[in-house]
């Protein structure tokens, strides 16, 4: 199952399940409120995903894995690390 955190037709965040717990997190897109260099919003988007990588990455190197790419960046939850999904 998947879902749209937050998203429309500029940044897009989509966090994807199985059995209520936590598979994958794709961020992807542009801001567009300011042009490319320049977007505060895109900044701090990645700023935010970077940091948690390498936060969870301090903790434990094996429970994620993640790609960044000039589209968007993907996180894998590894399977023994996933959390459930709050109702």
């Amino acid at each position: 199952m998947s879902y749209i955190l937050w998203g429309d037709k500029m940044l897009s965040v989509f966090i994807t399940s199985k059995d209520d717990k936590v598979t994958k997190i794709e961020i992807q897109g542009h801001a567009n409120y300011n042009i490319h260099g320049y977007d505060i919003v895109c900044a701090a988007a990645s700023t935010l995903a970077i940091y948690s990588i390498n936060l969870i990455n301090e903790f434990n190197s094996d429970a994620i894995d993640y790609e960044d790419v000039e589209s968007g960046m993907t996180i894998i939850i590894n399977e023994n690390w996933r959390v459930e999904i709050p109702n």
